[in-house]
């Protein structure tokens, strides 16, 4: 059975209370999954350390 979770249907919940800059990007969990999320041009997506890798970023949030 396909587990579904209230993000897949409405979209992460930015937590705004915790947002913090990783010297780059404005980075933060998301309110209802807690999975990572990264600010980009467009908006906050989901944390893809392949994708957002970059030796410019300091290790608060890894």
């Amino acid at each position: 059975m396909i587990r579904l979770t209230i993000c897949e249907f409405l979209g992460h919940r930015v937590n705004r209370k915790r947002v913090s800059h990783d010297g780059l990007n404005y980075r933060t969990d998301c309110a209802r999954c807690r999975q990572p999320l990264i600010r980009q041009k467009h908006g906050w997506v989901l944390y893809d350390p392949a994708a957002h890798a970059d030796d410019r970023r300091s290790g608060v949030l890894s």
